[in-house]
């Protein structure tokens, strides 16, 4: 079903042929169950085409500005709109549109076809626009349009409506409008089914569902490979752990080994050092050295040899000493003394 918008003008004209046309385009519409878009007007020829066509048809969408909404009163529709401006009506009409009738106007009804041709011109839609010239009502229009031409401010091609002369010969135009309307349906329709039936083709395939089973139990050894990974983790730090508990007892050991060296050492030079002697050997040490040195260097002697003992043990043994010696020269003076006698 085509919707067609009708841009004509508020006021009655002077011409009947102009009331009539309008009449046409509303049969014609409603004959081939179109749906008219309109800017909701109840007078001059807005009005006209509205009360003509609901005679044969309720398929009619009014879209009137807020200033406008009055207009409103009295008229039957299926749809109506309030916007807030002549600019949003035309909007929705080239978003909505499949075909664009401009019967006789005024200024306004010349805004709406500017709007409508530069949009077109920019690829904004690509609606149908059709100027009904009855009666020449646009002959100047064309004339100015040539002018715009000559001056080189515009381009033959950058007219995009179609001119024809009377209602009647919008007929063909509507039908071939339908038939294309038709065409890109059926070709949307066809895809769709197409598309349709190539899902089903697709999900009666069973390679396709091994191929996601296979995937997936290859995302599932995936999976597994990724689970087994922390415990190997788990297992690097445990040989780490193990391996600083080993070292901290490596040392430990180390250390125990040091300080049995140091105390065997230690024993190893007490072992060395001479032992402090009896009474019974010090005055057997002293005979000794009696004999051989005199008392007093026997002082010097034991210096000498300096025996790691206690020094209150060498100052006992010195004293020791000194009265054996002096015990052994009264010895020598008494035997000095018998032998003097003897004589």
């Amino acid at each position: 079903m085509l919707r067609v918008f009708i841009a004509l003008g508020k006021q009655l004209p002077k011409n009947k042929a102009m009331i009539e046309d309008t009449e046409e385009v509303a049969k014609l519409l409603a004959k081939y169950n179109c749906t008219m878009v309109q800017g909701g007007a109840k007078t001059g020829l807005m009005g006209t085409v509205v009360t003509e066509f609901q005679k044969y048809s309720d398929e009619v969408v009014m879209i009137v500005p807020e200033v406008h909404k009055s207009d409103l009163e009295g008229t039957k529709s299926k749809e109506h709109y309030i916007v807030e401006g002549e600019s949003d009506r035309l909007k929705i009409t080239i978003n909505t549109c499949d075909m664009i009738v401009v019967l006789p106007g005024g200024t306004g009804t010349l805004a709406e076809l500017a709007f409508y041709n530069e949009t077109c011109k920019s690829g904004e839609h690509n609606a149908k626009i059709v100027m009904v010239n009855t009666k020449g009502f646009y002959n100047k229009l064309f004339k100015f349009c040539n002018h715009q031409v000559k001056n080189g401010f515009m381009k033959k091609e950058h007219f995009m409506f179609e001119v024809i002369n009377n209602a009647k010969q919008l007929e063909p135009i509507i039908q071939q409008l339908i038939t294309e309307k038709q065409a890109k349906l059926n070709v949307e329709q066809v895809s769709k089914e197409a598309v349709v039936e190539d899902a089903k083709k697709v999900a009666k395939v069973k390679p396709l569902k091994s191929s996601t089973s296979k995937q997936a139990k290859g995302s599932s050894k995936k999976v597994t490979k990724t689970s087994a990974e922390p415990k190997q983790v788990k297992v690097e730090t445990k040989n780490n752990q193990a391996s600083t508990k080993k070292a901290t007892a490596d040392k430990k050991v180390e250390n125990v080994k040091k300080e049995v060296k140091t105390k065997t050492s230690v024993t190893k030079k007490v072992a060395t050092k001479k032992p402090v002697a009896n009474k019974s050997t010090i005055n057997k040490s002293a005979k000794t050295t009696t004999k051989k040195t005199d008392p007093t260097k026997s002082k010097s002697s034991t210096k000498t040899v300096k025996p790691e003992v206690n020094t209150s043990k060498v100052k006992d043994s010195k004293k020791t000493t000194s009265k054996v010696v002096k015990s052994k020269d009264d010895k020598k003076q008494t035997t000095t003394k018998k032998v003097v006698s003897k004589k």
